[in-house]
């Protein structure tokens, strides 16, 4: 008796072994299969004025005074397969008193406005019941009580690279957005056992257009890099770095924006 129990027990850590090592190759495999790391830029501008002969520069993701993301950008394959960004802007990088910068060009911006999205039917409908027929999405060139969602214009690059990107701690290590001026940590109450470290700055837009003095014009610039993997559920690190400024007006010149950026 006491041999049986001894073989058996020996049986079932042997088994408890071997379902224990194949559980780490088979999640390790998933791991190693599924493991990209990329970074992305996003540029989002909202006006509720036209806007002409329009000039931006912005922040450009920057690391060591070289910008790959910009040698990205002045490469206009990747746009078709990488990006999205509209058709009559012309982008491009350029050297300022500040250093590189993401150029924009067009020779007019204007607003669009949409009609509030028509709420999805319940699926199955009541018995009884017919699908009614989708509204028509109205589209106006300003803001009316029928078309109140102003729609953002959007820049949008991805770039994979072949390396882990360092998200614990990007600065000097990873491209962050530049300029970077008065550099403050921040804090931010949040749910984990380790906050992120945050920092705000300043940093600088320059806008050149012309334009109703009452327009408001919204610029947002954002930039992550990220690590990703799969195993059974999606996980990742990820760091980010974002400047945002609110003109008003004609411009003519730079204006302060406020920045943040916070590594995991």
């Amino acid at each position: 008796m006491n041999s049986t129990m001894k073989y058996l027990g020996i049986g079932i850590l042997v088994a408890v072994v071997l379902v224990a090592g194949f559980w780490i190759y088979h999640t390790h495999d998933l791991y190693e299969k599924t493991y990209s790391s990329k970074y992305n830029y996003e540029i989002t501008l909202e006006t509720d004025s036209v806007l002409n002969n329009v000039t931006l520069y912005l922040p450009l993701p920057v690391c060591r005074g070289e910008s790959d993301i910009g040698d990205q950008i002045s490469d206009v394959t990747v746009w078709e397969t990488f990006g999205i960004k509209p058709s009559d802007w012309e982008v491009g990088v350029t050297e300022t008193e500040y250093g590189k910068m993401l150029k924009i060009s067009a020779d007019k911006i204007s607003p669009e406005f949409h009609s509030l999205p028509v709420p999805v039917l319940p699926i199955p409908l009541p018995s009884g019941e017919e699908p009614e027929e989708p509204g028509v999405r109205n589209v106006s060139g300003s803001y009316s009580n029928e078309t109140p969602v102003l729609i953002p214009k959007v820049i949008s690059i991805s770039v994979q690279t072949d390396h882990d990107i360092q998200t614990k701690n990007p600065v000097e290590n990873e491209p962050l957005l530049f300029p970077k001026l008065n550099i403050t940590q921040s804090i931010h109450e949040l749910p984990g056992p380790v906050p992120p470290d945050c920092y705000t700055y300043e940093s600088r837009i320059y806008a050149e257009y012309t334009t109703t003095p009452e327009a408001r014009v919204s610029i947002s610039v954002q930039f992550t890099g990220r690590n990703e993997w799969w195993v059974y559920m999606w996980s990742g690190t990820m760091y980010g770095d974002n400047v945002n400024a609110v003109l008003s007006g004609e411009q003519l010149g730079w204006s302060v924006a406020q920045g943040e950026f916070c590594g995991e």
